[in-house]
């Protein structure tokens, strides 16, 4: 339930033109909220993107092998 009233919070700053930051090691469930990507390896960004159209499995495809 939390997880839902989340994603609506975050549809809802995001219709008002507001930005957040989601950090979660759920790379599927984020790629789903973001609009934008991200990847941290030993504390340093080694893949930061739009989505582009990246679906939750490339997302989590990419995760992976940003951070081999």
């Amino acid at each position: 339930m939390s997880a839902e009233e989340l994603r609506e919070l975050l549809s809802e700053e995001a219709a008002d033109g507001r930005a957040a930051v989601l950090v979660t090691h759920n790379v599927e469930e984020g790629a789903e909220l973001a609009t934008h990507i991200a990847f941290l390896r030993a504390g340093r960004f080694v893949h930061l993107a739009p989505r582009a159209g990246r679906g939750p499995a490339q997302v989590g495809e990419d995760y992976r092998n940003a951070i081999a």
